[in-house]
């Protein structure tokens, strides 16, 4: 998990404390969204998966002002998928443009890890992320 967490701060340019709450969040969301099957290969293949769906747990999940807007704003770069998601993620301290980068990073660092017909799902449920991630390595 701590070497995910720091290459995904580094990466995204965020803190580490902001990429563990980050990390949580879209697992969280995941969670929710797909069979306890498909998920079940998301925690074997994310170390400490349910600790930092429980620390991502206690941030709000909705804000209002500008912090909601930042949620929005990156909402509607990848589809509209998972505005509580994309709140949290706001919710955490990160920008517009950490959360652009951070979710990509995210993906590009699981999708490796996940059978295909796992990742397809997870495109489908953020539906920008496809696009975001098609000129990364």
């Amino acid at each position: 998990m701590a070497d995910l967490v720091a290459e995904l701060a580094n990466k995204a340019g965020v803190s580490a404390d902001q990429a563990r709450m980050g990390v949580g969040a879209v697992l969280e969301f995941l969670k929710n969204k797909l069979p306890g099957a498909d998920f079940s290969h998301i925690e074997k293949a994310i170390p400490g998966a349910n600790q930092m769906i429980t620390d991502a747990q206690q941030v709000p999940a909705s804000s209002s002002g500008f912090l909601g807007k930042i949620g929005d704003m990156a909402g509607k770069l990848f589809g509209g998928g998972g505005g509580e998601m994309m709140n949290k993620l706001a919710n955490t301290g990160m920008s517009a443009d950490q959360i652009t980068g951070f979710l990509p990073t995210l993906f590009e660092k699981i999708k490796n890890l996940l059978p295909a017909g796992i990742i397809e799902k997870i495109k489908n449920l953020i539906p920008g992320l496809s696009t975001a991630t098609a000129g990364a390595p």
